[in-house]
């Protein structure tokens, strides 16, 4: 009598979650990529710099597809000169020391 509880159990907690593992088998079909107006893919959103590979395509490659083991190496070097916490704090201390215009833009400096 225990075993066939048991058994019972199991069948019907199987018979349950059966719809719940055919639904995650199911692809998602709502999921759509947002467009601009004019049909290319919206890229908005915060862009951070913890990556030294350009997004956009430098001009000195060219047609190539791949970077040479120097331009690695250079923009490794430019990395590590521009993307530290103290380059940063210059940056911030150099455009928040620079006068606003009356429309809250700020000054050319000079």
């Amino acid at each position: 009598m225990r075993r066939r509880l048991v058994h019972t159990t199991i069948v019907l907690a199987a018979v349950g979650f059966l719809p719940l593992a055919l639904e995650a088998q199911r692809p998602a079909t709502t999921a759509q990529t947002l467009r601009t107006d004019w049909g290319h893919p919206d890229l908005q959103g915060i862009w951070d710099r913890h990556s030294i590979t350009p997004l956009e395509r430098p001009e000195n490659v060219g047609g190539r597809e791949f970077f040479t083991e120097k331009e690695i190496a250079d923009l490794e070097r430019q990395a590590l000169v521009t993307n530290t916490d103290e380059a940063r704090q210059k940056t911030r201390r150099e455009t928040s020391a620079r006068p606003t215009t009356t429309s809250g833009g700020t000054a050319p400096p000079g």
